[in-house]
């Protein structure tokens, strides 16, 4: 007597914990049958059928057993392994209605796709007119391979650069290969105040890269369902998994932004000797003073890291004492292909002549 209470106490627990109900599922014939070799060697085959619960397509992930709407529990896919379970959502996700496959056939091809991901022969699932491999055999394999490629791409990530070295001043159009999505898909986040993003329908535009250091930007799709996908597990029918959203993949740029480097160095023109207390101002072209270089006792002065990439110019704003101003313009342009710019200058020496006259004062 007491074991049979402590079965019915434990039963009530488990049932009670499940919350275990009848799902309303809408059933559409497809038309065609599929057919596999369940795990236990059996032969299995019934006509293609597409489930709706609450209006949103689902698909059987349990092959082999037959639906009769009773004893659901909402559950999850823990019981798969992390590989699984990510193959299973992204076929549910990447399959049927994503994009452009919105033909019937792929609601069959990403079907047969989860039943073979989960069947451990791993044999294909042939799908034909009637039961049982009867009537005639109908290819799925384009639609199978165009949902495969579909995932492909979204693993292999926005575009083929992960890490890239830039220069402040410096835009980069970053192009992403995923044919389905434009750019305005994607959520941009963790974006660094060190540079600002703009897009077009495929691609992104980085640019005013204005502080040195290392800086990431991670892209995201954004999920085209408004809710999760959700399990339905039953000890008395197939189990059963909703269309919904995932957890994407994050894609991470990484920015190593660097500035542009000039080295100058000031010498008497006629005999070479290094000049200390030469002043240049560096200057862009709108005449704006941007950095004052001073030479020192070897006559070195330099800016490094610091310079965006453009067009600039040098021009002297103090001599050494005994040298004339140089009043010329010397134009620099930094780009790419020429960061470091290394230049010599010259002063000429103030020279002149004393006459001495000698008079008898006598």
């Amino acid at each position: 007597m007491k074991k049979s209470l402590l079965l019915i106490f434990l039963l009530v627990i488990m049932f009670s914990s499940y919350k275990a109900f009848a799902l309303e599922i809408v059933e559409e014939d497809l038309g065609s049958s599929f057919t596999f070799i369940s795990d236990v060697g059996r032969r299995y085959s019934d006509k293609n059928t597409m489930y709706y619960i609450d209006g949103k397509v689902s698909y059987c992930i349990e092959p082999g057993k037959s639906l009769n709407n009773d004893g659901y529990y909402e559950s999850d896919l823990k019981n798969l392994d992390n590989t699984k379970r990510a193959r299973i959502e992204n076929l549910i996700y990447y399959g049927y209605l994503y994009g452009n496959h919105i033909d019937k056939n792929y609601y069959i091809a990403t079907q047969a796709l989860i039943w073979e991901e989960l069947l451990t022969n791993k044999k294909p699932v042939v799908i034909s007119t009637n039961l049982f491999e009867g009537g005639t055999i109908i290819d799925i394999s384009s639609y199978k391979n165009d949902i495969e490629n579909t995932i492909s791409i979204h693993n292999q990530g926005l575009h083929s650069t992960k890490v890239m070295n830039v220069y402040l001043g410096e835009s980069i159009t970053i192009n992403h290969t995923n044919p389905y999505l434009k750019s305005s898909d994607f959520n941009i986040i963790n974006r660094s105040k060190a540079m600002s993003i703009s897009t077009t329908d495929n691609s992104f535009i980085i640019n005013n890269f204005n502080k040195t250091g290392s800086y990431s930007i991670e892209y995201v799709e954004k999920d085209i369902y408004d809710s999760p996908y959700k399990v339905y597990k039953s000890d008395l029918s197939q189990d059963l998994i909703t269309i919904g959203s995932i957890t994407h993949k994050p894609f991470l740029d990484v920015f190593n932004i660097n500035g542009c480097n000039l080295k100058i160095t000031k010498k008497d023109y006629d005999t070479d000797e290094l000049l200390s207390n030469a002043s240049y101002g560096l200057y862009n072209m709108n005449d704006k003073l941007l950095y004052t270089l001073n030479t020192n006792d070897k006559g070195i002065s330099s800016i490094n890291n610091k310079i965006p990439l453009g067009s600039y110019y040098l021009k002297e704003i103090e001599s050494p004492d005994m040298y004339i101003l140089d009043d010329n313009k010397y134009p620099i342009t930094f780009d790419k292909n020429n960061y470091n710019i290394d230049i010599t200058l010259y002063d000429y020496k103030i020279e002149g002549t004393l006459d001495i006259i000698i008079k008898d004062i006598t």
